[in-house]
């Protein structure tokens, strides 16, 4: 499993959303926006989870389905009191994001399904990719690239962007039947990848990164050459 989020700030704090993907053994999260944020209440997670960042969303989608092999998006609409049934999906007035709702919208949102489902009846499968939400839904440009979406009914109030995910996270990764970290006092205990696997991979991201970059510059100075030797018109 992987996550998609937004990061419009460099210093917006993922800490806590970092610290809930480690616990539940997420180590790669994609983001819209920039690499660089603030782990703030991450507690060393954010040294164990790697955060690939697009300017698009639409890069970001094809980055998860053709890397990371995901077969489906999934869209998370955050918390809805008494939510508990299948719902509908609308816009929020205050921000524009998308939200689920009991009425039933007139608006044509151009998307791939037009309902939410509470995540105690979601079944997904283990490969797949979450869009968290912001506090007051899910930005259209993420929903766009989502098959589905799901919603964690609540009594009454809001949940925030981490307790929803951690939640939805937990009922996921029950049906895939993994292993959840256990806890260090109050918190999850951080998981802790093999740092050789991490550095020989990044090493060989580098070299990639080199090799492509000295070919660019050989084709460049090829085709310096042809209009060298070709002369001026």
């Amino acid at each position: 499993m992987f996550l998609l989020i937004e990061n419009p700030h460099k210093g917006n704090n993922l800490g806590s959303i970092i610290r809930c993907a480690c616990a539940f053994g997420i180590q790669i999260v994609v983001a819209v926006g920039y690499e660089q944020y603030s782990a703030e209440g991450s507690h060393g997670a954010s040294k164990n989870v790697d955060v690939v960042a697009f300017p698009t969303s639409q890069q970001a989608a094809e980055y998860i389905r053709t890397e990371l092999c995901c077969t489906e998006i999934i869209g998370l609409l955050g918390s809805i009191e008494n939510g508990y049934s299948t719902l509908n999906l609308g816009i929020d007035e205050k921000s524009n994001n998308l939200r689920a709702q009991k009425d039933i919208t007139t608006e044509d949102l151009n998307l791939l399904t037009s309902e939410s489902c509470p995540v105690h009846e979601f079944k997904a499968n283990p490969n797949c990719c979450l869009a968290v939400h912001r506090k007051f839904g899910l930005p259209l440009d993420l929903a766009q690239h989502c098959s589905r979406f799901v919603h964690v009914p609540v009594l009454s109030g809001i949940l925030d962007s981490p307790a929803c995910m951690s939640i939805v996270l937990h009922e996921f990764t029950e049906q895939f039947e993994y292993t959840e970290q256990g806890f260090r006092g109050q918190k999850f205990a951080v998981v802790r990848p093999n740092l050789e696997t991490m550095k020989a991979k990044r090493s060989q991201e580098r070299l990639n990164k080199k090799l492509l970059h000295h070919k660019e510059c050989d084709e460049i100075d090829h085709y310096g050459q042809v209009f060298e030797e070709m002369g001026d018109y």
